[in-house]
């Protein structure tokens, strides 16, 4: 047999049409809380588009559920600033595995200009360094890297749910296991904080039980997933929330769990005078505070894979160590690009660039107001006026009366309006139950199946974010498209629903 007949005769059931989820290290399956989300994942990857597959061949596929950013120039000055690296014939070295100190020290100082600081152990203070700071390629590497650093098998990483769905499977692929503490609608999808202690608690008597005379180790819980702004709700805590952000960090610390600060959406808050607090801004807390920044989403730079890591220097040295082992080194351009955009973020260009592309989101949020509400509501906001004058350009009159239409009921997931970011939650379970060909509306798998068949429009439910309330049938819609894209897309959807008995 040859080598590669031995290969492939150990992996019969891999697929390569889609990148694989991955798998726990020991080989069983993923942990249950992962594994509902798996199977809802999986039907929405593969399963469902097999049964239609000649569909995409003979349609173009229609996504509404993507993570890309608004197509847009990138951030104002990258290109120059490019240029003059290459200008500069360094790229023909590698770089320090640490990452470029030059870079590095111009972060430290814009990290202090903003007010992070900390405290050592004896609470004393003491300024940032570089070696508080590491380069990434992407803040997804960032989690893995941190995860890797933290984390060991069986130990529990807890997320929100809603979470980013990607995310949950980082924990599982080492051997820990994800948790999900479930945000309520009569918070506001906010975390309770008291709810949150009681949930570690829980898991670490859980644990306790379980291992204590199976391992030499007692594993816990060790981190917890603070996205801010969240993906996928776009609610996001600034300095109004900061009772909640340091009772969040007092209740981790006080557990011995770190908090992991997934700050790759901030920049793009539609209120930009109350942006994503950092938790890295409250100084004795600094130590347990792990904080993840990246260029992918309020940059436009997501296909360059640039982040960072800021934490306490003996997890940035054990992160170095990984990226050494890995690859030696990582990009010099990924790390003065990061450290050119974050450096200047504030200047009034940084600022016009902003609030252009935080224009169109909120633009095209409108159209989906538009589409969930219709226009019984006086519109009063310039932005809604604009947005119902491109539902009637895109459409026509008729049609755009049929997109207003609010027989369907639909509404907001959790009745939460987005406040940053490019995902609308709507809630389309006034469709349960409804018809067609004798089959019925029931779960979000029907749902999928019946608008990708009948429009070739695929975006992501619930389930598969882990939407704390199952029996609710929720997608996730993407609107970081042109209006005209997107007006055309959801009137797709509705005309179909409409259609339904």
């Amino acid at each position: 047999m040859k080598p590669l007949d031995f290969l492939m005769s150990d992996n019969k059931n891999y697929c390569s049409k889609t990148p694989s989820l991955g798998s726990r290290p020991e080989g069983r399956m993923f942990s249950p809380e992962i594994d509902k989300v798996y199977k809802n994942t999986l039907p929405y990857r593969e399963g469902i588009y097999k049964k239609i597959s000649s569909i995409s061949k003979a349609r173009e596929i229609l996504s509404l559920g993507g993570g890309d950013p608004l197509k847009s120039r990138p951030f104002p000055g990258t290109k120059k600033y490019i240029s003059k690296i290459f200008k500069q014939n360094i790229l023909s070295a590698y770089n320090h595995s640490g990452g470029n100190k030059e870079h590095r020290e111009k972060l430290v100082e814009y990290f202090k200009n903003i007010g992070i600081s900390r405290y050592n152990n004896d609470d004393k203070y003491i300024p940032l360094s570089i070696n508080n700071l590491i380069f990434t390629s992407s803040t997804s590497h960032a989690f893995s890297l941190t995860l890797r650093t933290i984390a060991r098998p069986h130990d529990v990483v807890l997320m929100t749910g809603p979470a980013y769905g990607l995310f949950t499977y980082y924990p599982e692929r080492i051997g820990a296991e994800t948790r999900f503490i479930n945000l309520k609608k009569e918070n506001g999808l906010i975390i309770d904080t008291i709810e949150l202690e009681q949930k570690i608690k829980e898991i670490n008597k859980e644990l306790f039980d379980k291992f204590h005379e199976k391992l030499s180790y007692i594993p816990r819980v060790v981190a917890f997933l603070n996205e801010n702004p969240h993906n996928p709700t776009g609610i996001v805590l600034s300095e109004d929330n900061i009772d909640t952000l340091k009772n969040l960090t007092n209740v981790c610390e006080k557990n011995g769990v770190f908090i992991i600060d997934d700050l790759v959406y901030s920049g793009i808050e539609y209120n930009r005078n109350k942006p994503a607090y950092p938790l890295a801004l409250i100084p004795e807390h600094f130590n347990s505070i792990i904080t993840m920044i990246g260029l992918s989403k309020s940059y436009s730079l997501a296909g360059l894979r640039a982040g960072l890591i800021l934490a306490n220097d003996f997890i940035i040295s054990k992160i170095r160590d990984l990226i050494f082992q890995d690859m030696d080194s990582l990009s010099l351009l990924q790390s003065g690009v990061l450290t050119h955009c974050l450096t200047h973020n504030s200047t009034s260009k940084a600022t016009q660039y902003f609030n252009k592309i935080i224009q169109k989101y909120i633009i095209n949020l409108e159209i989906i107001k538009l589409y969930v509400n219709g226009d019984k509501k006086t519109l009063t906001d310039r932005l809604s006026k604009v947005a119902l004058k491109k539902i009637r350009k895109t459409l026509g009159e008729k049609d755009a009366q049929l997109f207003l239409n609010t027989s369907l009921k639909l509404h907001f997931a959790g009745n939460i309006m987005p406040q940053s970011g490019f995902f609308a939650l709507i809630d389309f379970s006034s469709l349960k139950g409804k018809t067609f060909n004798n089959f019925i509306i029931n779960t979000e798998e029907d749902l999928l199946y019946y608008v990708f068949e009948n429009t070739a429009v695929k975006f992501i439910t619930g389930q598969s974010m882990a939407w704390p309330y199952p029996d609710e049938l929720i997608a996730r819609i993407t609107f970081s498209c042109d209006s005209s894209d997107l007006i055309k897309r959801l009137f797709l959807i509705k005309s179909l629903f409409i259609k339904l008995p």
